[in-house]
């Protein structure tokens, strides 16, 4: 079963970007990834431009076939467009967060991350607020 998430960034404007990825989309998991290994604008930037994920990942990583078992680099990122060759799966673009937000209902997303300001957010439908990201105990 699939714990799908989305993950976006915040631009000096207000803009967002944002990606869809599907599995494993719980804090336990994109938490400690997000915070360790996201940790500048311009590693978010690249992560965003990758587009929709199948999962998220320690690293960016190259086109490596999206089928291939077992795989041999775990610690890459999987997308649907640059390794399963989709189209469609562009990072999506609103005018502000509270635009992005309007998604929140329409999308089958548990959890939404954030990178503003140079920190991680965490938006839980059960929560209903933004907190900050924090890597569980």
């Amino acid at each position: 079963m699939s714990t799908r998430s989305l993950i976006a960034q915040q631009a000096e404007d207000g803009s967002i970007r944002s990606i869809y990825c599907h599995f494993d989309g719980y804090p336990d998991h994109h938490a400690p990834i997000l915070i360790e290994h996201y940790t500048t604008p311009e590693l978010v930037t690249a992560l965003i431009d990758l587009g929709d994920l199948s999962s998220l990942a320690e690293k960016i990583g190259e086109y490596h076939d999206f089928d291939e078992r077992p795989r041999t680099h775990d610690d890459w990122c999987m997308a649907y467009g640059r390794d399963r060759g989709e189209d469609g799966t562009e990072a999506n673009s609103y005018a502000s967060e509270a635009d992005w937000r309007v998604t929140f209902k329409e999308s089958w997303a548990q959890y939404f991350y954030l990178y503003c300001d140079q920190s991680w957010l965490i938006w839980q439908r059960d929560i209903g607020q933004w907190v900050a990201l924090v890597v569980p105990a």
